[in-house]
């Protein structure tokens, strides 16, 4: 998305959003702030990434080629350069970094968390593929795009558990991942109504849906205790989608209700545009903010302490961003060259 084709209540909620994934790294599990932000904080960014998502230019081959380079150095560059930085160069991990499972991040000792590239990634390219599928559908009918979501997600949450390894690619969670890429694009055609209510109605509609979402979030009981998208462990596959879907939307309702003064906050929006460089910098910080806490005998799970540890982080993370984006910013925004 260019500069001027921004919008900037999506840039918050962005920034919103990788606000509360750091939130729920510094808490440890079993924790009810885990519990609740693992229920949509990942979907969430699946559903922004389709709120901006933007068909190819033509319906051939080329054109979603095209398209699939600009996903290999926007998401496949950033996710090999950090996986090696964070592992150590030895046969076995650079074979466990080729497969991509978050497990297999982890065996090769590497940032677990670029999962969500990996699954993003392949996310776009069955979109792509469904998006070829749709041959004179052009624009994206929405009854088709809903057929497609429930057609992915079912094959998603059916898919047999992926055993030590997971499974490579992270091709099962992009089943997953794809359908609420859909949902940002079907979301989005939604957009302009919601925007269109008087203010009243908005916050009615917000409140709503934060009392809904607070007394479903329960029902749903994984076998882990809460939510795992990275693991395909979803718990109640209807709840699941449900819960993510609403929090989603409670996130992306404030920030466009609060875009008016959200918006004037120049650093909000830059986190926002930022967000791919403080998650892939902040888990490593977190680590020394545990063990500072450690240290000063504090509390992580205590939620004004993993407030105020959780800003820290993000501050610091997007210092060390500037750095990047100064020095090297090809590491977080290499471009192929392609033609639309």
């Amino acid at each position: 998305m260019t500069e001027e084709s921004r919008v900037s209540y999506i840039d918050i909620a962005k920034a919103i959003g990788i606000y509360l994934v750091i939130l729920g790294h510094v808490v440890n599990v079993g924790t009810p702030v885990k519990t609740l932000l693992y229920t949509f904080h990942m979907p969430l960014f699946f559903i922004l990434s389709g709120m901006t998502y933007k068909l190819p230019s033509g319906n051939n081959w080329q054109s979603i080629l095209n398209r699939v380079k600009k996903y290999v150095g926007s998401l496949l560059i950033p996710y090999i350069l950090f996986a090696l930085f964070y592992s150590k160069l030895t046969f076995p991990n650079l074979a466990f970094i080729s497969y991509s499972s978050r497990k297999a991040l982890k065996l090769a000792g590497s940032l677990s968390s670029l999962w969500f590239l990996m699954a993003l990634f392949i996310s776009h390219v069955y979109l792509l593929l469904v998006y070829k599928l749709m041959q004179k559908r052009r624009g994206g009918n929405a009854l088709f795009l809903l057929i497609a979501a429930i057609v992915l997600f079912t094959i998603g949450v059916i898919l047999p558990y992926g055993g030590k390894y997971g499974y490579p690619f992270m091709m099962n969670v992009a089943f997953v991942g794809s359908t609420f890429i859909l949902a940002g694009i079907l979301l989005r055609k939604l957009d302009s109504k919601f925007s269109d209510l008087v203010i009243t109605w908005r916050l009615g509609i917000l409140i709503i849906s934060l009392i809904a979402f607070i007394f479903i979030m329960p029902v749903n009981k994984p076998s882990t205790g809460y939510v795992l998208m990275a693991d395909g462990i979803y718990g109640n596959p209807i709840v699941f989608a449900f819960t993510a879907l609403l929090g989603s939307m409670i996130v992306i309702m404030f920030s466009q209700i609060s875009d008016v003064l959200l918006s004037r906050l120049s650093f909000i929006l830059w986190v926002g545009k930022n967000t791919l460089g403080i998650y892939l910098i902040h888990k490593f910080l977190i680590s020394g903010a545990h063990a500072i806490l450690n240290n000063l005998s504090l509390d992580n799970n205590n939620v004004a302490i993993a407030c105020a540890t959780s800003i820290l982080v993000l501050l610091v993370s997007c210092a060390v961003v500037v750095v990047i984006n100064k020095f090297v910013p090809f590491i977080l925004h290499y471009r192929i060259n392609e033609q639309y």
